[in-house]
């Protein structure tokens, strides 16, 4: 088949394409493809659309291996018209205005798009499932529709000032999503309009809402908001669909108080119901970390979820610290080396699926609680007499843990308190601190010889 033969042009639109080829330029005088003139093509991998200014219905539907887009022109993008292209990585606008109802819904790869500084229109669906980062769009937008970044890498994301209506499901399970900020007109946010995006820790609610729908923060875990609107919203309460059950402070601005603070890089906040600091989240990019030292010379706590499923490699917490708390360092799956002095409890699930930590030190460790330590590298621990509970689980998946070393005598260790049936476990793996050697041989006993731990013979 001739080449130009296989594009069936009506007027200045593209009908039909029945050729074979993996890289396509659409003909010039071409401003239309149309409805599913590209649909389920498994051949075409990259396309420039030249001239064209409009995309219309399921377009290039199903076209698994299409990898880049040239769409410079297009200012329209119809209803399905990528949905389900899996393969699509890169696609470049320059004029866009408009994407419609699950235009790239499910397109798993798309990780970089471009050009859509003009976008004022997003349908349904129109991003759900993609996995770019950062999209820009018109400080005009009209309309971002129900589930449009659902599912979705968005990180961060400035609603434009004219949306009234933040729509369902919109960052839905947006696993990613760190920042949003929301203009002051938004009246609305809809149910599960941010269902499951754990990793924001601070919002603000802008002057003019006056509705939170359901489940639209359900598994959230926001520490801090700065409430401007009217709505008489308190820290730990399930009120107004549980926006503030995981935060520790909500502020607003008519109170005239003072809000968080950030010292180099590091956000914290005072707990108004107890006067508690804590630490809520590392806003900076190193990846080894010495946390402040102190808040005001206060210690303070590591907020829950402060630090989860982040990427750094050390934390040294100084004396500042006092406790960490549940999930802080969830699957923080590069962090190798942390120091714990002055740490006195670590909360259930701190350190959860750390692989990398080999090894810590808790001189003046206190409570270790339920699963702290589950699934790391964990091979042993350094613990000290201050210690008065190891709860159940705490050392659970383990699978290289064998050693305990307690900076006391067999029978300080008596006192503590170890749940779950884990004692006659944790006590088998435990060895004695004697700084000369010892004359008992029912247990065995260890020093230091600099910094290394060494066995008495």
């Amino acid at each position: 088949m001739n080449k130009d033969e296989a594009f069936n042009i009506e007027g200045d639109t593209l009908v039909k394409y029945s050729g074979e080829a993996e890289n396509i330029v659409i003909p010039s005088g071409v401003k239309k493809i149309g409805a599913e003139a590209f649909a389920q093509n498994k051949i075409l991998i990259t396309l420039d659309l030249n001239e064209v200014e409009e995309i219309d219905f399921r377009a290039f539907y199903c076209c698994f291996n299409l990898e880049k887009v040239v769409a410079r022109s297009v200012v329209c993008v119809g209803d399905d018209a990528f949905r389900a292209c899996h393969m699509l990585r890169k696609i470049e606008f320059g004029k866009l205005e408009r994407v419609g109802d699950d235009s790239f819904f499910g397109c798993m790869y798309l990780t970089e798009i471009t050009g859509t500084q003009n976008l004022v229109d997003i349908g349904e669906n129109g991003f759900n499932g993609t996995k770019f980062t950062h999209i820009d769009i018109s400080p005009d937008a009209v309309r971002i529709g129900g589930g449009a970044f659902s599912c979705s890498d968005i990180i961060s994301f400035t609603v434009p000032s004219g949306i009234k209506t933040l729509e369902a499901c919109v960052f839905s399970g947006c696993e990613k999503l760190k920042r949003v900020t929301l203009p002051d007109g938004l009246e609305r946010i809809e149910n599960g309009a941010f269902f499951g995006c754990h990793m924001i820790r601070y919002i603000e609610l802008p002057s003019a809402l006056t509705h939170i729908g359901r489940d639209a923060f359900e598994r959230c875990r926001i520490a801090d908001i700065c409430n401007n609107s009217e709505m008489e919203i308190k820290a730990g309460s399930g009120k107004y669909q549980n926006v503030a059950l995981n935060a520790v402070h909500v502020y607003s601005p008519r109170e005239g108080k003072p809000t968080r603070e950030i010292i180099d890089d590091y956000v914290f906040c005072v707990d108004e119901r107890d006067g508690t600091p804590y630490l809520l989240e590392y806003l900076g990019s190193e990846k080894d970390l010495v946390l402040p030292k102190d808040f005001h010379g206060k210690s303070y706590r590591i907020y829950r979820f402060a630090f989860c499923e982040s990427d750094i490699t050390s934390v040294d917490f100084g004396s500042g610290v006092e406790a960490i708390e549940n999930l802080a360092f969830y699957n923080c799956e590069n962090l190798k080396s942390v120091k714990l002095d002055g740490v006195k409890v670590i909360d259930r699930l701190a350190f959860k699926l750390c692989k990398s930590i080999t090894s810590v030190s808790l001189d003046s460790i206190e409570i270790i609680g339920v699963g702290a330590f589950l699934g790391t590298g964990m091979q042993y621990l350094v613990v000290g007499r201050s210690v008065r509970e190891i709860r159940r689980c705490s050392f659970d998946y383990c699978m290289k843990f064998k050693t305990v070393y307690y900076l006391g005598t067999p029978d300080e260790f008596k006192n503590v308190k170890i749940s779950g049936g884990e004692g006659p476990f944790i006590t088998r793996l435990t060895k004695y601190y004697s700084e000369s050697e010892p004359t008992d041989t029912e247990h065995v006993y260890w020093h230091y010889d600099g910094d290394k731990i060494v066995l008495w013979d």
